[in-house]
């Protein structure tokens, strides 16, 4: 069983997204959010259930993706480590420096 560790750019992601889709609908910023922490809860038992991240092309760098938004993750041993949530339309190499992920 796998733990799952948020980094704080990935929580300052989670809550950018929230911000963002409150203006139009608190309910629904609670909901996507609730969503994309459940899917990363599912990373506990699978952790490499996700897609290997194209932009970097490293097997432990992965991705899920949740509505819109990529979940962007690192497999190490017996835990994931969530580095960043984007809109999927967002450019990944744009949004954080594949160096940041090959270090990790």
């Amino acid at each position: 069983m796998a733990s799952i560790e948020w980094q704080e750019r990935a929580l300052d992601d989670l809550r950018s997204i929230e911000r963002y889709i409150q203006r139009d609908s608190p309910v629904y910023a609670m909901r996507v959010v609730d969503d994309i922490i459940a899917a990363t809860r599912r990373l506990e038992s699978a952790p490499r259930s996700g897609s290997m991240v194209v932009e970097i092309n490293n097997p432990s760098i992965r991705e899920i993706y949740c509505h819109s938004y990529r979940i962007i993750y690192v497999v190490q041993s017996d835990r994931c480590r969530v580095y960043a949530v984007m809109h999927g339309s967002r450019d990944l190499l744009q949004h954080i420096a594949a160096d940041d992920l090959r270090d990790a």
